[in-house]
């Protein structure tokens, strides 16, 4: 673990660390507020170009003005935790008790991951489905924007969503890891 001061703005301590998990190794990113950003194993960005999107995301909303050092890595150590011990049990546990997230998005990207977010381990929603839950039943395509633009996959768990016609996308962590997350959560498709 490590506490990375942004170059956004002085006040806004970010810890940074990495956790082995399904696939690989994550990199996360928490605020005080919870987790910023989580890359999936397969992203393959350098820890400079990680770090710039911690960035650019931070610089989308502004934080409050405190500082975060202590609280961050709190959370940081929550989320390498889960991470390292992914499990259906970790998924349950995630759903029925929703870690702290500090997300930047669009509000219609928002209210897509909070939708997201009431999708049970074990279930899964078509892009459409998806799009009808979070009230806007004709955006089908933008819904699968806001899944490649998910910034904390497994905890706003858009492994859950597939395309009406098979398993669809994973971004760049690849469908193996896709397939993998769910078997996990006993889905086979």
């Amino acid at each position: 673990m490590s506490c990375y001061r942004s170059s956004v703005s002085a006040h806004r301590d970010m810890a940074i660390g990495s956790a082995r998990g399904p696939g690989g190794t994550y990199r996360l990113a928490c605020s005080h507020a919870g987790l910023v950003l989580a890359e999936l194993p397969a992203a393959g960005r350098s820890v400079a170009r990680f770090r710039a999107r911690v960035d650019e995301l931070l610089s989308r909303r502004s934080f409050a003005e405190t500082s975060g050092g202590a609280q961050s890595e709190v959370h940081l150590a929550r989320f390498r935790a889960w991470i390292e011990d992914w499990s259906l049990d970790v998924a349950w546990e995630l759903f029925w008790n929703p870690p702290a997230l500090d997300l930047r998005g669009t509000l219609f990207r928002r209210k897509v991951w909070d939708a997201l977010r009431t999708v049970p381990p074990g279930e899964v929603l078509t892009y459409g489905e998806l799009a009808a839950r979070s009230g806007s039943p004709r955006a089908a395509r933008a819904v699968g924007t806001a899944m490649h633009e998910n910034p904390a996959p497994l905890f706003v768990p858009c492994h859950r969503i597939v395309a009406s016609g098979g398993i669809g996308g994973f971004g760049g962590a690849g469908l193996p890891l896709k397939r993998a997350l769910l078997e996990s959560e006993g889905v086979r498709l």
